[in-house]
């Protein structure tokens, strides 16, 4: 189940590689996926993948393999790269690609450096094992120098709000600002204009405009 947009819970079985999740946001050079380890008593791999071809922890390129004891290895194709230490609730984990590199850090501090060159781009791969496991806080990020375009088809009227504030309304459905500041959030309102239905507004998840620079402290 989706929780408050940006997170995941498993709320039904338990003890199977079942529970999978990909993201529809992508992971470029430069990018970087993180979340918020919520527990650290659940059994779950969490990670990035180039395709979503399975539900299980074995399909999972590049992944945090997080164990019912308080301690994280790192799964990369179902293969062990061996346990990296413990881990306490609260926990922020990345994964990020520099320069064609896969790097993995928690809370801010590398502890692993990939020998595997990703085929990019990247998108979110999660497979929760057990009844209440969690992804919280899951957040996607790449490099932008705050340009940001978007080609939306057959989809009625349109609202483009930065920050709050409509930018551009009307059927065009192409948008397009290429002046974001850092931390600018977008949001299109869908105005839904099909013959014989009722109107209504429907409202798209906010995307934020975060500057991640290639050459960044951590890198």
């Amino acid at each position: 189940t989706v929780v408050n947009t940006n997170s995941l819970i498993r709320n039904s079985g338990t003890g199977v590689w079942n529970g999978g999740a990909a993201s529809w946001n992508i992971v470029s050079n430069f990018g970087y996926f993180e979340f918020t380890a919520t527990e650290n008593n659940k059994l779950r791999c969490i990670g990035l993948s180039n395709a979503n071809n399975a539900s299980d922890q074995l399909s999972i390129q590049f992944a945090f393999y997080l164990q019912t004891d308080g301690n994280y290895r790192i799964y990369e194709s179902g293969t062990d790269r061996g346990l990296i230490g413990p881990y306490q609730p609260g926990a922020v984990f990345k994964i990020k690609v520099d320069a064609g590199v896969v790097k993995y850090f928690k809370d801010g501090v590398l502890v692993y450096l990939s020998a595997i060159a990703p085929n990019l781009p990247l998108i979110v791969d999660v497979s929760i094992n057990e009844l209440g496991g969690t992804v919280t806080n899951a957040k996607v990020a790449n490099y932008n120098n705050g340009r940001f375009s978007s080609n939306i088809l057959n989809g009625g009227t349109y609202n483009w709000m930065v920050n709050g504030v409509v930018q551009q309304s009307g059927l065009a459905s192409v948008y397009i600002n290429a002046n974001l500041n850092d931390h600018d959030t977008v949001i299109c309102q869908l105005i839904s204009n099909l013959p014989g239905c009722v109107s209504q507004t429907l409202e798209s998840n906010y995307i934020e405009n975060v500057f991640v620079a290639p050459d960044s402290v951590d890198a």
